[in-house]
């Protein structure tokens, strides 16, 4: 039984059912490299950190995008459920850029 107020009596498997998922476009506020290197590996191993090294300039921006991707969200919800399913046949692999940071 997963009941996380069960704090005494027989011993009981724990099976994990989320992950917890830290989106954040401010690099001052994700944590960096660094700090997640100072830290133990029990934690380490639990953030990918994703390196956006591309600014699209002000001029080069798509300001229709918003309405363009509304048009193909039928497409982009199939692509999420294919990697849904992928990630739980198989479990992903990060990239190499991001297994490197």
């Amino acid at each position: 039984m997963n009941d996380p107020q069960q704090s005494f009596g027989a011993a009981y498997d724990w099976r994990v059912v989320n992950r917890f998922n830290i989106n954040s476009i401010r690099a001052a506020k994700a944590p960096t490299a660094r700090q997640i290197a100072l830290i133990d590996e029990a934690i380490r191993r639990r953030f990918n950190l994703i390196p956006f090294t591309v600014t699209i300039p002000p001029d080069e921006r798509d300001e229709a995008l918003p309405e363009k991707l509304k048009i193909e969200l039928p497409g982009i919800m199939q692509w999420m459920i294919n990697g849904c399913v992928d990630w739980g046949e198989r479990t992903l692999a990060p990239p190499e850029v991001v297994a490197a940071q």
